[in-house]
């Protein structure tokens, strides 16, 4: 039987990774003068190969299904994917959806958080968290560094609007705080230009794509930068004393599906 089927077919090779489809494969090698009445012997009515084993000229369907129509650009950027590539993984779905640099749901930046947006946060309803978190960390900073040799670190991971940084701060400079620098991890160009806006950052650097990545505040007494991803951020120093904040930032995150 092995050598009556590869008789049939001659190897192809395939331009992306496809799904090749042989139909009545019986009747093919009946054709051949193959004996297909023993059932013990008789292969499958259809037998699907992958790229990698031998092939055949792949079945067109003649009816082709109509063209999609889409709602949005992104809808036909994650359609195209998933016919270049096979279905696509839950994470890199998310990703798309939620932080594709042109039509991710975080890339408008305005109108996403907030009393006019699609959901609102703590930060956003009262100044009172930023100030509880910053009481915080001042107890924390007096009671366990030397103020006088040590320099204060603020990160934040998906700042938002960048409201709950800019109710931390306030509160640092009322108790005589002073910070030193602030991190943000942010990938979206309309978020980060919310966070400078908000905090009144006079930017002093851009990265290749436009989006903002270094500035000051108070007139260059506090430094700040962005960053697209945690591994970006500075490694610890014996000088720094550092505070991150992750406010509904992990839920935010593409995650991967187990079964």
């Amino acid at each position: 039987m092995q050598s009556a089927f590869k008789s049939l077919i001659s190897p192809i090779k395939l331009a992306r990774p496809s799904v090749v489809v042989i139909h009545r494969l019986s009747d093919a090698l009946s054709s051949k003068g193959f004996s297909t009445n023993d059932k013990k012997q008789r292969p499958p009515e259809s037998v699907v190969y992958t790229e990698g084993m031998v092939g055949i000229e792949p079945y067109v369907n003649p009816t082709p299904p109509p063209s999609p129509t889409f709602s949005t650009p992104l809808q036909k950027h994650i359609y195209d994917l998933a016919l270049h590539r096979g279905p696509l993984p839950l994470p890199l779905f998310q990703s798309l959806s939620l932080h594709h640099p042109d039509h991710g749901y975080y890339s408008k930046g305005e109108g996403v958080i907030g009393r006019t947006g699609d959901f609102v946060t703590s930060p956003e309803i009262s100044q009172a968290f930023g100030e509880l978190l910053s009481c915080w960390f001042i107890h924390h900073y007096q009671t366990t560094a030397i103020p006088s040799k040590s320099r204060l670190r603020v990160v934040e991971l998906g700042p938002g609007k960048g409201t709950l940084l800019s109710d931390m701060l306030r509160t640092f400079g009322q108790l005589g705080v002073p910070v030193n620098e602030i991190h943000m991890v942010e990938v979206s160009k309309g978020m980060r230009e919310l966070q400078a806006e908000k905090l009144e950052v006079s930017v002093t650097e851009e990265d290749s794509e436009g989006r903002l990545k270094e500035g000051t505040i108070e007139g260059g007494k506090m430094k700040v930068f962005w960053h697209d991803n945690v591994s970006e951020l500075p490694k610890a120093e014996p000088d720094i004393v550092e505070y991150m904040v992750a406010q509904e930032f992990f839920d935010a995150l593409p995650v991967h599906q187990f079964r």
